[in-house]
């Protein structure tokens, strides 16, 4: 595991000095990301890992990508659920999609592991909640699947899915060689309707 680097050291500080709350750089981010946000409800924040610092974290998942878990269940609805049996046949809750890709739990990475650390990093986490308008924000406290790293080998995917909390911080680690695509749909479902 890559202990001996820094949270810092993981962060592209030329472009996002996170740490430094009154930095111009920073607030610059922040905006970006809020507008990005407003328009579509998705923001992408391009090179914000050190060359190291994205090497350390993929060196970590390659380390324990062999650990990562399978489910047995291998054809999921949007809810990552069972068949809804009082829906229409053509209801999403009732159409079946392949999931094939595994799951690196977050009990796998120990406690000085890079990833760990920046996922308790406190400077990061403050310039989230910034990003996201929010006074705070608080760690999953599930011990398994806070922080989960994603795994796909050639010819696996993970199918559309809702997912379960108010929002969503995804790190791309490494592209595919081919394929991978990720795609995501703003605003199609509400607090009365879930279309």
């Amino acid at each position: 595991m890559s202990k001996q680097i820094s949270c810092l050291e993981m962060i592209n500080r030329i472009e996002y000095p996170i740490d430094e709350l009154e930095h111009h750089k920073r607030q610059q981010a922040i905006d970006l990301v809020r507008k990005e946000l407003s328009t579509d409800g998705c923001a992408v924040i391009r090179k914000f890992f050190s060359k190291a610092g994205l090497n350390a974290l993929l060196s970590e998942a390659h380390e324990l990508r062999e650990q990562a878990y399978y489910s047995p269940k291998k054809q999921c609805n949007v809810y990552l659920g069972d068949i809804t049996p009082a829906m229409t046949e053509d209801n999403p809750q009732n159409i079946f999609l392949e999931r094939s890709n595994g799951f690196i739990t977050a009990d796998l990475f120990g406690e000085e592991s890079a990833s760990r650390r920046l996922y308790y990093w406190e400077p990061l986490k403050r310039f989230l909640a910034d990003c996201l308008e929010k006074e705070e924000l608080f760690i999953y406290e599930d011990p398994v699947s806070n922080m989960i790293v994603n795994v796909a080998k050639p010819g696996q995917r993970f199918n559309w899915h809702f997912d379960t909390n108010d929002g969503v911080v995804s790190l791309m680690l490494q592209t595919a060689d081919d394929g991978g695509e990720f795609e995501y749909a703003p605003y199609i479902r509400n607090e009365l309707d879930e279309n």
